[in-house]
């Protein structure tokens, strides 16, 4: 089976009128969603020097790593399938929960790069985010890593989530007469921003005002007189939306550091 999983290179290709091929493969990956819980003990476990928790083999000493991040393409491809209904997206956010939290730091980059490369359209980045799992932690991490990835954002400095605003297409092609497909881009890539920027603690309140300026300013060049387009009106509303949110974060911060305060006296 592991070997079927890594090394899968079949293609099903739908016959018009027919859906029965869409049919093999949705339950195909159903089966793949199905099994995930019984793959730890189909694999023998390689010696290791150091316990676990449990005392039970982890799923990344059962299953070789390649496996692990093939079955994530798989549930991904899943989620992001129209054919697959909303009542299979929570057993397959689970699913890439666990199997996300099982991979260490390394395997996390290769699958950023690996997804980076092959999904280069902004509109299908913002759905395949919609379906990733945002927690616990560390699942949310790579997540908002793979967000930066998606816009070239460096992970670190803090500062770089700022420059890319003010050097990197398409925030920087908001003028008068912007394209209806460069303004499209820009609600996509404002999406996507939403993610990569996350949250920062209140000491990172400078930079989380500078990215509202920056947004705020973005949203007044884009001209829509009386709805005359509805590209710009909807990159406009989602514009708004994140930097009020962002705003809002702000001012819940302020407000739960002043509660401690007060209530530590």
């Amino acid at each position: 089976m592991g070997e079927d999983l890594a090394q899968d290179s079949a293609e099903i290709t739908a016959s018009k009128g027919k859906t029965e091929d869409i049919k093999v493969n949705v339950y195909g990956l159903l089966t793949v969603a199905a099994a995930l819980g019984q793959l730890p003990f189909s694999y023998p476990s390689p010696p290791s020097t150091q316990p676990t928790l449990t005392g039970r083999p982890t799923l990344t000493e059962r299953i070789p790593a390649v496996v692990i991040q093939h079955a994530i393409l798989l549930l991904l491809k899943m989620g992001m399938d129209m054919s697959v209904g909303e009542d299979l997206h929570e057993t397959i956010e689970a699913s890439l929960s666990t199997l996300l939290q099982s991979l260490d730091d390394t395997a996390h980059t290769s699958l950023i790069s690996l997804l980076t490369q092959i999904l280069p359209e902004k509109h299908i980045q913002v759905t395949l985010l919609s379906r990733l799992p945002i927690q616990p932690i560390r699942v949310a991490q790579f997540r908002q890593n793979l967000a930066k990835s998606f816009l070239a954002i460096p992970l670190s400095p803090p500062s770089a989530l700022i420059e890319c605003l003010r050097s990197q297409p398409p925030f920087t092609l908001v003028n008068r007469d912007i394209s209806n497909e460069d303004v499209r881009q820009l609600r996509y890539a404002t999406q996507i921003y939403e993610v990569a920027f996350g949250w920062f603690p209140a000491e990172q309140n400078g930079l989380t005002k500078e990215v509202i300026r920056e947004f705020k300013g973005m949203n007044k060049r884009i001209l829509d007189e009386r709805a005359s387009s509805i590209a710009r009106t909807e990159t406009k509303d989602v514009i708004q939306r994140v930097w009020m949110t962002m705003e809002h974060t702000l001012t819940t911060t302020h407000e739960t550091t002043h509660a401690i305060e007060q209530f530590w006296g």
